[in-house]
């Protein structure tokens, strides 16, 4: 019976965590493009509010594509590492949140916009952490 109990709720859990688990190789794959094209037409950007141009903000834009880029790899290769490969995806998006975050409040001045594509990228790789991280416990394992 017990057996059975956990079968099935490891085919529950299973479901979400595939789900999530494509929807973060589909945001890595998002990002490398979108940081990708600003590298390549605009080398420019902001750093925690400040305006960075020609070499330094190339430097920037090129971290920022690479990273996504070298995460996505192994989250697909190397599924039995996803947990470490969404921890440091969770590392990286929280830091284009907190930048994009402090970006916005210091060009708007307070007026209470916030970044959504930021939030909503951070949210997804903290959901699949949080599932994954729940599937992965020893009663589900294999």
């Amino acid at each position: 019976m017990k057996k059975e109990l956990v079968m099935v709720l490891k085919k529950i859990i299973g479901v979400p965590d595939r789900f999530l688990k494509y929807c973060l190789i589909g945001c890595l794959s998002f990002s490398t493009l979108i940081f990708l094209f600003v590298f390549i037409l605009n080398w420019e950007d902001r750093v925690l509010g400040f305006k960075l141009d020609g070499q330094p903000a190339g430097l920037y834009l090129f971290a920022k594509w690479l990273i996504p880029a070298v995460l996505a790899g192994p989250l697909v290769r190397y599924p039995q590492y996803s947990l470490h490969v969404a921890a440091a995806a969770a590392c990286y998006y929280g830091w284009l949140l907190l930048d994009s975050s402090v970006t916005t409040m210091m060009l708007t001045h307070n007026n209470g916009s916030f970044p959504l594509l930021p939030t909503i990228l951070f949210l997804v790789v903290v959901s699949y952490l949080g599932v994954h991280a729940i599937a992965q416990r020893h009663p589900f394992s294999d």
